[in-house]
């Protein structure tokens, strides 16, 4: 019989040697090194915070929202560090929503995506 956490724990492993993940986790690492970086990336959460939240609310945004947010964006794509991170991020959160179609449809649930 297949022991299903040891099949968890060898996906495990080979998500830690995909390229993207690397790449990401290594970008990680130097914005978690450098104070300017992380307040950048924390403000860069924020707004997206408030994006999503301003347009679940009324399916809109306000223009001082949409200000905020092309403030920020800009900051982060002058940023290489940031912007990178962004787009590794972006790239694994890929991967992951690849993974979780293919689970649910082990588990028999339809994805709506």
């Amino acid at each position: 019989m297949v022991n299903v956490h040891d099949k968890a724990h060898e996906l495990a492993k080979v998500i830690t040697e995909i390229e993207e993940v690397k790449k990401l986790k290594e970008l990680n690492q130097t914005i978690n090194n450098d104070d300017k970086l992380k307040a950048l990336l924390k403000e860069l959460r924020e707004v997206q915070f408030l994006v999503f939240n301003e347009q679940r609310a009324s399916g809109n945004l306000s223009q001082e929202t949409q200000d905020k947010f092309r403030q920020v964006s800009q900051k982060v794509m002058v940023d290489p560090v940031v912007a990178e991170y962004v787009q590794y991020e972006q790239r694994v959160g890929i991967i992951v929503d690849d993974i979780m179609k293919i689970l649910n449809k082990a588990f028999g649930i339809e994805s709506f995506m």
